[in-house]
């Protein structure tokens, strides 16, 4: 015989499962659970464990009927499952899964309960739909409640305290980075509480992308980094855009890398100081199109996916493409980012996926 309950979850399927895939802390999370402790681990890592649940019988005074078994568990991380095996007990023979999977805003919880058990004169299935009646159904009814209570209540603590740090960071961002001089936002703040700035485009993006700037900042930054790109002298947009769009001063950039038998001054276009990349692009385009300058977006689009297409923007490791000088020159050291292929999503962000068409054999 096979019974299913669920409860629709008002929160991340993620939330479900960390709560209730360690089956030993049951007996403290759940008010009607007496017992849940781990009788042994066996050599594939599945445990054994003991459970003692009520069963409400008369709720009203506090009076319930305990139910005891003892199951081989274990549980799935990918597919969010948890699986129980019963070992002893009256629903010895029972094979439990518990599914928690997407649904909405937050996700459902399915416990399905396979049990057979042939008694002379019930037959097979009366006795596996006495227990489900009387003991399977109420028992995983307020466990499903009861966990169902907690996830929300975490998930919205959790949003809470995130909502309150982004009001936090909204308040202290400009004050810290904005730089009235460029009209956009600067790089970093040192302990002197200086403004260092050198024109750094995936930082602007960012705070463009999040919501850090009002419309008029955003729109005011954006552009006078596209203006300053195009004054910069730097022409060849299949490469992607500088790292900064103006000379990193000396005392603000590391020229000397623990283990590396040399020191090196960096000019202006080559490696971190203002080399040309496609690491965080995807950053600086979506900002683009966010202040309305959708042509200047598509411009830089045409040109970066032209090099992707063609082979010239990526290399293999230590090929060094994965940053450039100005005109063309790898000065890189790795090769290949993985945060260069963020280009790729800005790109499906514009054009979305083109349908492909069926192949009929």
């Amino acid at each position: 015989m096979r019974s299913s309950i669920g409860i629709d979850v008002a929160a991340a399927p993620d939330v479900v499962f960390v709560l209730a895939r360690d089956v030993t802390r049951w007996e403290r999370l759940l008010p009607h659970y007496a017992r849940s402790r781990m009788e042994r681990r066996e050599a594939d890592g599945r445990l054994v464990c003991s459970f003692v649940a009520v069963r409400p019988w008369l709720p009203l005074v506090g009076l319930g009927i305990p139910v005891a078994w003892r199951s081989r568990t274990w549980s799935d991380e990918r597919a969010r499952t948890l699986r129980f095996v019963h070992l002893a007990g009256a629903t010895k023979g029972m094979d439990v899964t518990w599914r928690i999977e997407p649904a909405g805003a937050g996700c459902r919880v399915t416990i399905v309960h396979d049990f057979e058990r042939a008694l002379p004169l019930l037959g097979v299935d009366r006795y596996p739909r006495i227990v489900d009646r009387l003991f399977t159904r109420p028992i995983a009814g307020r466990t499903l409640a009861t966990f169902k209570a907690i996830a929300e209540a975490v998930q919205g603590g959790v949003r809470s305290e995130l909502a309150a740090w982004a009001d936090r960071l909204q308040v202290a961002y400009l004050p810290a980075f904005w730089d009235p001089s460029t009209g956009w936002v600067g790089g970093w703040r040192s302990v002197d509480d200086e403004l260092h700035d050198a024109g750094y485009l995936m930082v602007n993006g960012a705070a463009v992308c999040a919501g850090l700037l009002d419309p008029d900042r955003a729109r005011g930054a954006i552009a006078g980094l596209w203006d300053a790109i195009r004054a910069s002298g730097f022409e060849d947009l299949r490469l992607g855009l500088p790292i900064s769009v103006l000379p990193i001063p000396r005392g603000d950039i590391v020229e000397r890398y623990e283990g590396m038998p040399f020191g090196m001054i960096q000019p202006h276009g080559f490696y971190m100081n203002g080399s040309a990349t496609m690491t965080g692009l995807r950053l600086y385009i979506t900002a683009l199109q966010r202040v309305g300058m959708t042509a200047e977006a598509d411009t830089l689009l045409e040109a970066t996916l032209g090099s992707v297409a063609d082979g010239t923007a990526f290399g293999g490791c230590t090929s060094g493409e994965d940053l450039h000088t100005w005109d063309g020159t790898p000065c890189g050291y790795e090769g290949i980012l993985t945060y260069q292929f963020g280009l790729v999503a800005a790109a499906l962000d514009r054009f979305g996926i083109p349908a492909i068409p069926a192949v009929h054999a």
